[in-house]
């Protein structure tokens, strides 16, 4: 079983090298389970050159999309990004972000444990910062947290670490620029129940 791992970035070269670069990595994992693919939307040059330089132990699939400037591209990408990965797990990593090192064997190993399950998600680090405070820690979704929860919006989604399977999963909405994440998890839910 692989997992293909999709981060979008549109011209944020120094926020991906600080966050998702290298939490992506210092994974632990066997370079025929993963592959990171990264759609360079906007097909930044100084993103180009940070990815050619990196050396890493398994597949990194870089995807520069070129087009004008026309604002949120992020389901587009990210569709792009599905349309190029291998593995038959997917999971979404934002350029802001970033992933512990257990976090591919993990979750691989939890859908070979569940061949049932169609998506995940992990529980998060998270904390809400305003530019007036720094917001508490805290952890998203909560340990006993339901679907139910997730789709009334009583717990936070956030794509980052929701993993699915990429057979028959639905694609972006393009369409969406508030509320993307949540409205993908909606057709997940739709999708597999």
């Amino acid at each position: 079983m692989k997992l293909s791992l999709i981060t979008a970035t549109h011209q944020r070269p120094q926020v991906l090298a600080h966050n998702a670069l290298p939490s992506v990595l210092g994974q632990h994992i066997l370079p025929a389970n993963f592959e990171w693919i990264v759609v360079n939307d906007g097909a930044d040059l100084t993103t180009t050159q940070l990815l050619e330089t990196q050396t890493a132990s398994f597949p990194l699939i870089h995807i520069p999309i070129e087009h004008p400037d026309l604002g949120f591209g992020l389901c587009h990408a990210r569709n792009r990004g599905m349309e190029a990965a291998s593995g038959p797990i997917v999971a979404y990593l934002d350029d802001d972000n970033a992933i512990s090192p257990e976090f591919v064997a993990k979750t691989l190993q939890f859908f070979e444990l569940h061949p049932q399950t169609h998506c995940a998600m992990v529980r998060q680090s998270r904390r809400r910062d305003t530019p007036t405070r720094q917001g508490k820690p805290f952890i998203a979704p909560s340990p006993d947290c339901t679907t139910a929860e997730l789709i009334r919006q009583d717990e936070l989604f956030d794509s980052n670490g929701f993993t699915h399977r990429k057979q028959e999963a639905p694609a972006w909405n393009p369409d969406f620029r508030i509320f993307c994440d949540y409205e993908y998890f909606l057709r997940c839910i739709q999708r597999w129940g």
